[in-house]
């Protein structure tokens, strides 16, 4: 499994945007976010447009505007993002509520087992790691 490169453009300019906010700056235009984040300029809409509009990003129009975050970056979690940018996050169809099994083996089947039980440890790891907590390392490191 490998997450999108829609998946890991949108963590860096949440954690950018995470740690602009931690140091006491609103916004960052697009320009800036494609520069300091190596994202092609003409991306940037599709990564951005996404998390505005679940509620994560908030843009402020005009020379001054760009795009900060709506929420608190302890409030968005890792998953929260996998959620948004991959579609599914689930390991197997198997795991889909909406998809049935078609042997009709959900309650005996170990392999269906097996991929409940990582996609538990997946959710449980990714859910509880937020921006605030990859802020706080990412402004650790450069400290250092």
């Amino acid at each position: 499994m490998q997450f999108s490169s829609q998946t890991e453009y949108s963590i860096r300019v949440l954690l950018y945007l995470a740690c602009q906010q931690m140091s006491g700056k609103r916004s960052a235009s697009v320009s800036t976010l494609s520069e300091t984040l190596g994202i092609n300029r003409n991306y940037l809409p599709k990564i951005l447009k996404p998390l505005k509009d679940h509620g994560l990003l908030q843009s402020e129009p005009g020379i001054q505007g760009g795009f900060s975050l709506a929420v608190d970056p302890s409030s968005i979690s890792l998953l929260d993002v996998f959620s948004i940018t991959e579609g599914t996050i689930k390991l197997n169809a198997c795991l889909d509520d909406e998809v049935p099994c078609n042997l009709d083996r959900e309650k005996i089947c170990p392999v269906r087992k097996m991929y409940t039980d990582f996609q538990k440890i997946f959710e449980d790891h990714f859910g509880s790691k937020t921006l605030a907590d990859l802020a706080q390392q990412e402004t650790a490191m450069k400290e250092t």
